[in-house]
Protein backbone atom coordinates (compact mmCIF):
# COMPACT_ATOMS: atom_id res chain seq x y z
CA UNK A 1 0.00 0.00 0.00
CA UNK A 2 0.92 3.48 -0.54
CA UNK A 3 1.42 5.90 2.07
CA UNK A 4 2.10 9.49 1.90
CA UNK A 5 2.38 12.07 4.33
CA UNK A 6 -0.07 15.42 4.46
CA UNK A 7 0.67 17.96 2.94
CA UNK A 8 -0.24 16.64 -0.33
CA UNK A 9 -1.56 18.02 -3.24
CA UNK A 10 -3.38 15.74 -5.93
CA UNK A 11 -5.52 15.81 -8.74
CA UNK A 12 -8.49 13.25 -9.83
CA UNK A 13 -9.98 13.50 -13.13
CA UNK A 14 -13.57 13.43 -13.05
CA UNK A 15 -15.01 10.31 -12.11
CA UNK A 16 -12.37 8.98 -10.19
CA UNK A 17 -13.03 8.24 -6.65
CA UNK A 18 -10.07 8.21 -4.03
CA UNK A 19 -10.40 6.07 -0.58
CA UNK A 20 -8.66 8.18 2.74
CA UNK A 21 -8.96 5.29 5.33
CA UNK A 22 -7.15 6.75 7.99
CA UNK A 23 -8.74 10.78 8.25
CA UNK A 24 -7.38 13.09 10.47
CA UNK A 25 -6.98 15.64 7.81
CA UNK A 26 -8.15 18.41 6.36
CA UNK A 27 -9.12 18.42 2.12
CA UNK A 28 -9.06 21.56 1.01
CA UNK A 29 -10.18 22.07 -2.85
CA UNK A 30 -8.28 24.02 -5.07
CA UNK A 31 -10.30 23.98 -8.11
CA UNK A 32 -13.04 22.00 -9.60
CA UNK A 33 -15.76 20.12 -6.86
CA UNK A 34 -15.58 17.19 -5.15
CA UNK A 35 -18.04 15.09 -2.93
CA UNK A 36 -17.19 13.22 0.15
CA UNK A 37 -18.97 10.70 2.28
CA UNK A 38 -17.64 8.79 5.14
CA UNK A 39 -18.70 5.46 7.25
CA UNK A 40 -21.35 6.13 9.59
CA UNK A 41 -21.96 9.63 8.79
CA UNK A 42 -25.86 9.85 6.28
CA UNK A 43 -24.90 13.23 4.91
CA UNK A 44 -22.71 13.54 1.85
CA UNK A 45 -20.47 16.67 0.87
CA UNK A 46 -20.19 18.57 -1.92
CA UNK A 47 -17.17 20.92 -2.31
CA UNK A 48 -16.05 23.80 -4.33
CA UNK A 49 -12.81 26.08 -4.95
CA UNK A 50 -11.89 27.17 -1.78
CA UNK A 51 -13.86 24.92 0.38
CA UNK A 52 -12.33 22.84 2.81
CA UNK A 53 -13.89 19.80 5.10
CA UNK A 54 -12.69 18.14 8.20
CA UNK A 55 -11.93 14.11 7.56
CA UNK A 56 -12.81 12.30 10.82
CA UNK A 57 -9.67 10.51 12.36
CA UNK A 58 -10.68 6.76 11.90
CA UNK A 59 -13.61 6.87 9.73
CA UNK A 60 -12.97 5.53 6.37
CA UNK A 61 -13.96 8.39 3.85
CA UNK A 62 -14.14 8.02 -0.13
CA UNK A 63 -14.21 11.02 -2.24
CA UNK A 64 -15.60 11.51 -5.77
CA UNK A 65 -14.64 14.11 -8.47
CA UNK A 66 -17.71 15.42 -9.93
CA UNK A 67 -15.12 17.07 -12.37
CA UNK A 68 -11.21 17.46 -12.80
CA UNK A 69 -10.29 18.18 -9.41
CA UNK A 70 -7.21 19.51 -7.75
CA UNK A 71 -7.19 18.31 -3.77
CA UNK A 72 -5.16 19.41 -0.84
CA UNK A 73 -4.61 16.92 2.15
CA UNK A 74 -3.35 19.18 5.13
CA UNK A 75 -2.76 17.44 8.43
CA UNK A 76 -4.16 19.11 11.65
CA UNK A 77 -0.91 18.79 13.57
CA UNK A 78 0.91 20.49 10.82
CA UNK A 79 -1.81 23.69 10.34
CA UNK A 80 -1.43 24.11 14.38
CA UNK A 81 1.93 23.93 13.89
CA UNK A 82 2.62 27.11 11.44
CA UNK A 83 -0.18 29.25 13.14
CA UNK A 84 1.97 28.74 16.34
CA UNK A 85 5.30 29.30 14.73
CA UNK A 86 3.71 32.48 13.12
CA UNK A 87 2.40 33.69 16.64
CA UNK A 88 5.29 33.04 18.67
CA UNK A 89 7.22 34.71 16.02
CA UNK A 90 4.93 37.91 16.23
CA UNK A 91 4.68 37.85 19.85
CA UNK A 92 9.06 37.78 20.17
CA UNK A 93 9.46 39.95 17.14
CA UNK A 94 7.96 43.08 19.03
CA UNK A 95 5.26 43.53 16.37
CA UNK A 96 2.12 45.13 17.88
CA UNK A 97 -1.18 44.94 16.45
CA UNK A 98 -4.09 47.50 15.97
CA UNK A 99 -7.94 47.54 15.22
CA UNK A 100 -8.86 49.91 12.54
CA UNK A 101 -12.49 50.84 13.98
Amino acid sequence: MLRLSPPLTLRLAAGELLACPRGGVTLRVVSGSAWITQRDDLDDYFLQPGQSFELQPGALTLIGAEQDVWLRLESERSWAARLWKRLSHTAHSGVAATVAG
